[in-house]
């Protein structure tokens, strides 16, 4: 069965949450216009938001996908220290490189490991340990151990073996909720007459009030908390 719903298929309920919680808050605007909007109404609402919700956060593949996802960050954060020691060698053995350290390509990681870009972050610090060891000799002469390259490899194998797992993990989770695709769409289509509601009775009236209604803005709000979330995260 194919969706009938805009974002993602976890974001469903999440927006009928924050309709159904403007709804509350503005009953007397919506009852005075219909009286569709009876306590039963929201109540079942309610109750399809929470069955969808229970389908995502139970799946023991969205409880594994949070513990590799945890450990992703972790590992990545744990490179910056890594990162800071590294380029202090760098520094001290400049003038014999064959780059600039500003060229070694430490930047791009810290960047990856700010936006946890795990694919980019893995490509990267590649590129960041072929200056090292094309260098190491020079590197070595400033101090620079040769178990630390090992080390900081040995952690770049294990970042990328949890950022497959973790693909594999959300690519299990979606066909396992893609299954129970007809509540999602049962739960998207029962939010419709208080989105259309919404339009007739604040449109041209209170266009902020409309934002709390409005699909695209709602996704907007989704997708900026989850970055923030995200963003936490990996500091």
């Amino acid at each position: 069965m194919a969706k009938k719903f805009q974002g993602k298929i976890e974001d469903v309920p999440v927006l009928g949450e924050f309709l159904l919680s403007n709804v509350k808050k503005d009953i007397n605007d919506f009852r005075s216009f219909s009286s569709v909007f009876t306590p039963d109404y929201l109540t079942g609402i309610e109750t399809k938001i929470n069955l969808c919700k229970e389908l995502i956060s139970s799946s023991s593949v969205t409880k594994e996908l949070k513990t590799v996802t945890r450990q992703l960050y972790s590992k990545s954060k744990g490179l910056r220290v890594k990162l800071n020691v590294l380029e202090g060698y760098l520094k001290l053995g400049a003038n014999d490189l064959d780059v600039t350290v500003e060229d070694a390509g430490l930047k791009n990681v810290r960047n990856d490991i700010t936006r946890c870009n795990t694919e980019g972050l893995a490509s990267n610090m590649q590129k960041v340990i072929t200056v090292v060891k094309r260098n190491q000799p020079a590197l070595e002469a400033k101090g620079l151990r040769p178990e630390m390259i090992s080390d900081i490899e040995s952690q770049i194998g294990e970042i990328s073996a949890l950022n497959v797992k973790q693909n594999d993990l959300i690519s299990k989770r979606n066909r396992l909720t893609k299954q129970n695709i007809e509540l999602f769409n049962d739960l998207w289509e029962s939010l419709q007459p208080v989105v259309k509601t919404a339009k007739a009775i604040y449109r041209g009236v209170d266009d902020v009030k409309l934002k709390d209604y409005t699909i695209a803005q709602l996704l907007k709000r989704i997708n900026a908390t989850r970055k923030k979330e995200k963003d936490e995260q990996s500091i």
